[in-house]
């Protein structure tokens, strides 16, 4: 302790104190940020996924229109090919952002293509590549020409229960 004085009255203080933290109180800290880690993460790439699902649903649609804008101009007859309405060679990639690419990048979320095509119907399908291959809910979309949409199997038997999983909904 230290003394001063100061007109005439001497003061008593206290040694400084050291400022910082104890260790305890940094491995505390440490555990909670693991938790919170480790209970949002997974949250987080879930809503990824459900992003993704998004643009692709969207995607499709995009091409189901101009399938029918093709027929309006063409006597009722479609496309047969995804090249004749987009440009693109059959199949391509898409990203999270929407663009279309005619190779396999690091950025690709689904595979494109039409099966089934012919003048008077066809099916979109969006296969899901890279990061997007994890999402074991919702694998693969589907969407008809006559409007039918489902995803995980390419047989519409499926369809209930992809849409219980909220594939074409969420």
């Amino acid at each position: 302790m230290r003394h001063e004085e100061s007109g005439g009255i001497r003061l008593q203080t206290s040694p400084p104190r050291e400022r910082g933290f104890t260790l305890f109180e940094l491995i505390y800290t440490v555990v909670i940020a693991a938790i919170l880690a480790a209970v949002a993460l997974p949250a987080y790439q879930g809503y990824v996924l459900k992003s993704n699902r998004s643009v692709v649903r969207a995607y499709l649609q995009q091409l189901q229109g101009q399938q029918e804008a093709y027929a309006l101009t063409h006597r009722g007859q479609y496309a047969t090919s995804v090249q004749t309405l987009t440009g693109a060679a059959s199949p391509f990639f898409i990203d999270s952002a929407g663009q279309v690419s005619s190779t396999l990048q690091d950025q690709s979320l689904f595979k494109i293509s039409m099966v089934d095509a012919s003048t008077t119907g066809f099916t979109l399908v969006a296969e899901p590549v890279g990061r997007q291959s994890k999402d074991s809910d919702c694998s693969i979309y589907l969407l008809a020409s006559d409007g039918r949409t489902w995803a995980n199997n390419k047989d519409f038997s499926d369809a209930l229960a992809a849409e219980d999983k909220g594939c074409w909904t969420s």
